[in-house]
């Protein structure tokens, strides 16, 4: 799969969100953890692109 230029430039990831991502943040604003640091798992269930290994990076956005 690769990503079209639309995305590859773009800072605005808002489009990307799934409904988990709110419901997530949702219950951590409600539970008055929204400031507080959370740690997340990211996982996929094979190496992208018939590879042999993966790298993540800018997960600052993630």
């Amino acid at each position: 799969m690769v990503l079209g230029n639309a995305f590859r430039n773009c800072q605005d990831h808002a489009l990307l969100t799934d409904l988990y991502e709110l419901t997530m943040a949702y219950a951590y604003w409600k539970s008055g953890s929204a400031s507080k640091e959370a740690v997340f798992h990211l996982s996929f269930r094979k190496n992208p692109f018939e590879g042999g290994y993966a790298v993540f990076c800018g997960l600052q956005q993630v």
